[in-house]
């Protein structure tokens, strides 16, 4: 295409867009800020908390939160600053209330990180507490850091000591560990114990040391289950072992049980002979 179809194909296109350009004026076409239901007059100003930036529009379009219209015919919407914010369709833009900021213009209203706070309105930047101190539940100021063995309890802003089964090995903590299988601990405590032999942890219950149920037992130290009887055998609440069940007083020769071995229960020892009493 030489430059004489060029200059030709520009000047056509320019004496279009001005054909249709006077149409358009001529029929009253809505301009920025304005609408109405075919684009063109009579039209009506966009309302508060709305915008149109394009000719001809039908409807106006909400201001995204963060920002606001606050006359009406808007053609844009204007930044909320920092510390404030909007929702959808505003015509102001409200304070970030305590706990909360926004720190570049448009943005959103956001809790204040881990470890800072916002004690007032209208914060574009959040502060951090002192050495020894956390943020309380909303972020509006801060207080002591729980002492190990404790955590704070977020309802009402207070220390309070580990509950049995859980631990706090520092200071400063939102909530307590739990102990892991095998281990329970008591209330407030910094570390975690084994369950004793004869006992298992239970999960049901936070972990808590249990006795082994009867029939069942625990040899070891740590045990977060209790190991069934072999057929046959037998075992009180809290075994570390399990017995035949033909065992009775008879073998441990004390017949009567009355704690002492005498002549009665060395006869009831020779007419039992012959019964096994070894697990």
């Amino acid at each position: 295409m030489n430059r004489t179809m060029i200059a030709l194909a520009g000047f056509f296109a320019l004496i279009l867009a001005t054909t249709l350009a006077s149409s358009a004026n001529a029929q009253g076409v809505c301009g920025p800020g304005f609408f109405s239901d075919d684009g063109f007059g009579p039209c009506e100003p966009c309302p508060v908390g709305t915008f149109t930036d394009v000719l001809g529009s039908r409807a106006c379009t909400d201001c995204p939160a963060g920002t606001h219209a606050p006359v009406e015919r808007s053609s844009m919407c204007r930044d909320c600053g920092p510390g404030m914010s909007s929702e959808t369709g505003a015509s102001l833009c409200f304070d970030c209330p305590p706990g909360f900021f926004s720190n570049v213009p448009g943005s959103l209203c956001e809790p204040c990180p881990t470890g800072t706070i916002a004690p007032g309105f209208r914060t574009a930047s959040c502060q951090d507490c002192p050495p020894g101190e956390i943020p309380n539940a909303e972020r509006t100021f801060c207080i002591p850091a729980c002492p190990a063995g404790s955590a704070l309890n977020l309802d009402t802003d207070t220390c309070e000591p580990c509950e049995a089964g859980f631990w706090g090995p520092v200071s400063g903590l939102a909530e307590c560990f739990g102990c892991i299988p095998g281990t329970s601990s008591e209330p407030g405590a910094l570390e975690c114990f084994d369950c004793e032999p004869g006992f298992f942890s239970n999960p049901s219950t936070n972990n808590l040391c249990e006795p082994c149920p009867a029939d069942t037992f625990a040899e070891d130290f740590g045990s977060d289950i209790c190991t069934p009887c072999p057929e046959g055998f037998i075992s009180e609440p809290g075994s570390t072992e399990c017995v035949s069940e033909l065992c009775d007083p008879v073998c441990e020769g004390d017949a009567d049980g009355n704690g002492t071995v005498d002549v009665a229960d060395f006869i009831a020892v020779l007419l039992n002979f012959g019964n096994t009493c070894e697990p």
